[in-house]
């Protein structure tokens, strides 16, 4: 029966397997970051495009006095801006992911 902390640590370190991620294993590893950082450039070229043509409208609409214009725009600026600003920390998000230690 386990009555302290150490024998808990103790019952871990046995158990863990030491499986660790293994970047290089499979041999198509390298293609698929290349793939990731196409789709990942790709996305954020789009956006920046997105973004151009968003600024445009809003100043088009708001200087037109077309609210409905201006407030689809403004709405399309913040969510090209949180979108984008996902996608390039996405990498980092699965990285600080997959290094969280989780206790098991």
């Amino acid at each position: 029966m386990l009555t302290r902390l150490s024998d808990l640590t103790v019952l871990a370190d046995k158990l863990d397997p030491g499986v660790k991620p293994n970047w290089t294993f499979f041999p198509f590893m390298g293609f698929l970051r290349n793939v990731g950082g196409g789709t990942i450039t790709a996305t954020l070229v789009v956006s920046v495009i997105v973004l151009v043509i968003a600024i445009g409208l809003l100043v088009i609409g708001k200087s037109s006095g077309s609210n409905k214009l201006s407030d689809k725009s403004a709405s399309v600026l913040l969510w090209v801006i949180g979108g984008a600003a996902l996608i390039g920390s996405a990498s980092g998000l699965i990285a600080w992911g997959a290094n969280l230690d989780l206790g098991f």
